[in-house]
């Protein structure tokens, strides 16, 4: 998958492109087993602290994590540790949905 190389990128408008079309491919199971096979998760999660990029990301990671056989690589990564961060700073009184 050529996309990969260019997760994270520097511009805003290309990455957001870019984590949509993934987001789109991801609705298939193989596809899903690639993007993990290839080592993009670590990177998708890095991009949750871009405010611009999160709620693409946190689609695109809720899409990842409903293999049950992938779900074992989010120990891997820090996505436990924002997701609790994001839910202890929040300030409104509901949270996204998507948190």
């Amino acid at each position: 998958m050529k996309v990969a190389r260019l997760i994270p990128c520097p511009q805003a408008d290309l990455l957001n492109i870019i984590l949509r079309l993934l987001l789109n491919l991801s609705f298939d199971r193989d596809i899903r087993a690639q993007i993990i096979r290839i080592g993009l998760l670590p990177k998708l999660v890095d991009l949750i602290d871009d405010e611009n990029q999160r709620l693409i990301c946190l689609c695109l990671l809720y899409h990842l994590s409903m293999d049950d056989r992938t779900k074992g690589y989010f120990t891997y990564t820090k996505c436990n540790q924002q997701l609790m961060k994001m839910i202890i700073d929040c300030k409104e009184e509901r949270l996204e949905p998507e948190v």
